[in-house]
């Protein structure tokens, strides 16, 4: 496979803003540590919610407080 360097470039600058972008969230005090925990947690939820609701379409009529049925 060839090495697109444009590509490489843009994934590089990337990974570099990414990782400045969670050494601050973890080291700077507790508060951003919460931010970022938080972000990083709902994000995950989210698509959490999206890959059940394609593998079972009856989980989109479930409350997310509840968990019944609406």
């Amino acid at each position: 496979m060839a090495l697109n360097r444009t590509t490489f470039k843009t994934r590089t600058l990337t990974a570099a803003v990414f990782v400045v972008v969670m050494l601050t969230g973890l080291l700077w005090n507790q508060w951003s540590f919460f931010i970022l925990f938080s972000i990083i947690h709902f994000g995950c939820w989210t698509e959490y919610q999206k890959i059940i609701a394609l593998i079972d379409p009856g989980y989109e009529e479930i409350s997310l407080f509840t968990g019944t049925g609406s």
